[in-house]
């Protein structure tokens, strides 16, 4: 048999309970509290339940819970707090990394384990070492070109010694036959003229080379280098002209002339008139 039970439901079943006044549980004017509700010591006569716990005072309106975008999260006071303290870190992280960057050698960031560093390395390595092949190339064609000059210096000088060489030869052999020459003539000076004082101790002297062919072609050149001796010491003329078929010889002798020497003829001593002749 089945034993209907009676309840008290009523239509508002399942629904919960709310103090007069109070807000609906889902408005956001409930806030969670720390405080316990108040409750009866065991064996009261009533126990703390949802339905009477006192709530919260429900607010004027629902607007004063609201919390818009539009609203700022800071005050403008707090607002040039944060600001100011964004530019003090700001300027201090660029005064630090200027400092770093002037002090700290670029070598502390050539780390030879980076591929890129070693990659830049190698770049530089034979950057360099191209250009030394260069310069030593420049160098080795500068070499060989001073070597190429030296060996013409030393051929030109060669050439030079010998003609040099030769001229003597020649030279030497001239004078042999002009010596032979002037002794199978016989050539000799006559004439010979002292003439007034050129300068200090100096006098010149004149004469006339004789037994001289008309038809001999080296006439002036036998005449420089036939001596004459004056005062007992031999000369060669100091310049040679020809007037027709005589040829004079000019010299300028600075030893042995007195003559051209400035010096005393006499002198008188006369009587001295000083004071003390005439006290005597």
């Amino acid at each position: 048999m089945t034993r209907r039970m009676s309840s008290n439901r009523g239509p508002n079943y399942g629904t919960a309970r709310t103090t007069p006044g109070a807000p609906p549980p889902y408005s956001p004017g409930l806030q969670p509290t720390n405080e316990q509700p108040n409750r009866q010591p065991f064996g009261g006569s009533a126990y703390a339940t949802p339905h009477n716990i006192p709530g919260p005072s429900p607010p004027e309106s629902f607007d004063e819970y609201r919390h818009p975008e539009a609203c700022p999260l800071l005050s403008k006071q707090n607002r040039g707090a944060v600001a100011k303290t964004w530019v003090i870190i700001t300027i201090t992280c660029l005064v630090t990394l200027a400092f770093c960057s002037s002090t700290m050698p670029v070598t502390w960031c050539d780390d030879p384990v980076d591929p890129g560093v070693r990659h830049r390395i190698l770049k530089e390595w034979e950057t360099k070492e191209r250009q030394y092949e260069h310069e030593r190339y420049e160098r080795d064609q500068q070499r060989l070109q001073w070597e190429l000059e030296d060996m013409k210096h030393a051929e030109r000088l060669s050439e030079w010694e010998q003609e040099r060489l030769l001229h003597e030869e020649e030279l030497r052999q001239r004078q042999r036959r002009e010596e032979e020459e002037r002794v199978r003539l016989n050539l000799a000076w006559a004439r010979v003229e002292a003439h007034h004082c050129t300068t200090y101790a100096t006098r010149e002297y004149t004469a006339q080379l004789t037994n001289l062919p008309a038809d001999y072609k080296y006439r002036l050149d036998a005449c420089r280098v036939t001596p004459l001796e004056i005062h007992g010491i031999t000369y060669t003329p100091r310049r040679c002209e020809e007037h027709g078929q005589t040829v004079i010889g000019y010299w300028e002798v600075n030893e042995n002339e007195p003559d051209c020497r400035p010096w005393w003829n006499w002198y008188k001593d006369k009587v001295s008139c000083s004071l003390w002749d005439y006290r005597a």
